[in-house]
């Protein structure tokens, strides 16, 4: 009975002190993790990236719309929208809003002269400009500004891979505000069509 037992005990202590093919299962427990690290260490910096894309890019625009000397209508609020959506290379949904904000001093409040968006997203009201007051700078009464503000989805360029978890990224969307002055006329107009 000892002789039958002595022989698998044997074979398991050969088993357990052996290290043979050791390097191949740490290789297999290692691969996978480091294959991880590298797809979410490019997925974060594709996203910094895709994010200072659409920063500069909104200081464009609003540097676009503060040199306009002529009114502007609905078209070149689309052709702005446009502009946006070629500097940020997006091939998500992206869209930008246009406003024109002055002081009035005897009401003591921003007023919200007009507000338009490319496409049909929906425009400010007179409460969201008053709620977006900490990111208007102090003005003087009478002065005008644009709030420029832009909107874009990210999805990560790892989604296309199978078995890519997109609760990684899930819902993320940049928002920028971007103030400005108009530079050539004291007041952007705007034509309705």
């Amino acid at each position: 009975m000892m002789r039958s037992l002595s022989k698998p005990l044997t074979c398991l202590r050969r088993f357990l002190r052996g290290s043979d093919g050791g390097m191949s299962v740490e290789a297999a427990l290692v691969f996978p993790m480091l294959f991880l690290g590298m797809g979410l260490t490019y997925m974060y910096y594709d996203a910094f990236r895709i994010r200072t894309e659409n920063v500069r890019a909104a200081y464009t625009v609003a540097d676009l719309v503060s040199r306009q000397e002529q009114v502007i209508d609905q078209d070149f609020i689309d052709g702005l929208g446009d502009i946006f959506d070629y500097l940020t290379d997006d091939t998500d949904e992206s869209w930008i809003r246009v406003n024109l904000v002055s002081w009035s001093s005897s009401s003591d409040k921003l007023v919200l002269n007009w507000s338009k968006t490319s496409g049909s997203h929906p425009e400010n009201t007179q409460t969201d400009i008053e709620n977006m007051a900490d990111v208007i700078p102090v003005m003087a009464n009478g002065d005008t500004v644009i709030v420029v503000e832009t909107f874009m989805d990210y999805s990560s360029a790892l989604a296309e891979l199978p078995y890519y978890n997109s609760w990684l990224f899930e819902g993320i969307s940049f928002e920028n505000v971007t103030v400005t002055s108009p530079r050539f006329v004291p007041k952007l107009e705007f034509a309705s069509n």
